[in-house]
């Protein structure tokens, strides 16, 4: 059967359908001068002879990662896995690995983009796009891929907080418009520094009053750490005293992340605050007041809830009176 192949035009992409060998492929191509290049090279010497048996899928790139090291024993296996199932819903999970090319992955770079998504996580979707493409290299579904595109440059921005003022503006804000609930959260986040989602899981049996705690419980132990009780700060006990439910087993706060996060900004647009991100801002703040007051980075990590003292250092650093006992260290053993 002779080889065969025509190009078509999609809202994101062109394509090179190709019948070839019996067989039906598909190329991407970011414009029609691209497609028409790789219809003419795979008519020539097709890409599929680049497997050597059969087109080697993303889907079995994924199942050979799992089996030989993202078997989902340690916390960053399951959250590279998570990634690598972004990847293979944007691509498709029938698509040869070979057939993601450099303009694919800029394609998959755009998606990140669009979604506001850091250059962190766009950096590690790529990671795991490249040990799919080993993946193939390794276990024989390909003599070689394509090259993927350079990481992006990581910002050193320095981490945004809300000022007390601004805190108590915004929430006057909220329970002026009657968002009593929602001027309570606000103020709880910016205290205890937790994330929208284990508020969500409070329940009037995770606070004691008696002891001024609260446990935030885990569903599921993934990729960030388990349990931790921690006393209240004055504040957040005040908010916590107005918002306990009638039964233990009842939520403290019952509230959609979109709703919560378009009546923070409406709040804050009126008393002319500006901060991106706000929800995250939130327990930003909370860590930076941590780190500005000298704790360490394991304690910060676990009263926060990281998973490792990566992520706390950004706020360890925020303390310079730790810099000045650095050097009175330093001068006092030189005499």
């Amino acid at each position: 059967m002779a080889n065969s192949g025509n190009i078509t035009q999609r809202a994101d992409r062109w394509v090179v359908n190709l019948h070839i060998n019996g067989k039906r492929r598909q190329l991407s191509a970011k414009t029609k001068a691209e497609a028409q290049q790789r219809l003419a090279e795979a008519l020539q010497q097709p890409r599929i002879s680049s497997a050597v048996v059969g087109p080697f899928t993303l889907h079995e790139a994924l199942r050979k990662a799992i089996e030989t090291e993202w078997d989902g024993s340690k916390a960053d296996h399951r959250a590279a896995l998570s990634m690598a199932e972004q990847i293979l819903e944007f691509f498709g999970p029938s698509t040869p690995v070979v057939d993601i090319t450099y303009a694919d992955a800029e394609r998959l770079i755009a998606w990140g983009k669009a979604r506001n998504n850091k250059a962190s996580t766009i950096n590690n979707r790529l990671s795991r796009l490249r040990k799919l493409q080993e993946m193939a290299l390794k276990f024989g579904g390909a003599r070689d891929v394509p090259r993927l595109p350079k990481n992006l440059p990581l910002s050193n921005i320095q981490v945004q907080t809300f000022e007390p003022d601004q805190i108590k503006r915004v929430a006057a804000c909220l329970y002026g418009r009657g968002k009593h609930d929602e001027a309570r959260l606000f103020v709880f986040l910016t205290e205890m520094g937790c994330r929208f989602s284990e508020a969500m899981r409070l329940k009037g049996s995770s606070i004691d009053l008696h002891h001024k705690t609260v446990q935030f419980w885990k569903n599921v132990q993934d990729n960030k750490t388990g349990n931790r009780l921690l006393r209240l700060t004055p504040y957040a006990l005040e908010m916590v005293e107005q918002q306990m439910p009638p039964l233990p087993s009842q939520k403290l706060w019952n509230l959609k992340y979109d709703t919560f996060y378009k009546l923070v900004v409406a709040a804050m647009n009126e008393v002319g605050v500006v901060m991106p991100r706000p929800i995250h801002t939130a327990r930003h703040t909370c860590g930076s007041k941590l780190g500005i007051a000298g704790l360490g980075d394991f304690e910060i990590r676990d009263w926060l809830g990281h998973s490792s003292t990566q992520t706390t250092n950004r706020y360890v650093h925020l303390n310079p009176a730790a810099l000045d006992r650095c050097w009175e260290v330093l001068a006092g053993s030189t005499k």
